[in-house]
């Protein structure tokens, strides 16, 4: 049998060994295929993205609609048109959105820095 030569595994990656059990022709030696090696931190990156666009949809549909239908039964016990119904429905919806602005310019500006910034770790006097 071959010895098989794995690549030194580098960190934030993964090694996967795929094994076949397969005979070669001649019977004598059972056959591997070769040793994969991946990159998972951009697919970590692009998962990441993926939970943040869920979190922030779901963030602007469910909670005004929360409290939309929190609004809707006030305004059914107290008798009065939906006005319960619209005005916490708006409040929330503005509060999410500012709040996913305001979050979106803070990390706009903390990458701006990290790009632009100083490249040198030491001040300079």
């Amino acid at each position: 049998m071959r010895g098989l030569d794995l690549p030194v595994p580098r960190p934030m990656f993964y090694i996967a060994n795929v094994f076949t059990s397969a005979p070669s022709r001649d019977g004598l030696e059972v056959l591997r295929s070769w040793t994969t090696v991946f990159d998972l931190s951009a697919k970590r990156e692009l998962n990441n993205g993926f939970g943040n666009a869920l979190t922030t949809a779901v963030e602007l549909a469910v909670t005004p609609a929360i409290f939309a239908l929190l609004g809707w039964r006030i305004d059914e016990w107290l008798g009065t048109s939906p006005l319960f119904l619209l005005f916490l429905f708006l409040f929330t919806f503005g509060y999410v959105a500012w709040r996913q602005y305001t979050t979106y310019v803070a990390r706009m500006r903390r990458q701006e820095q990290e790009l632009l910034g100083p490249k040198c770790d030491r001040e300079v006097s």
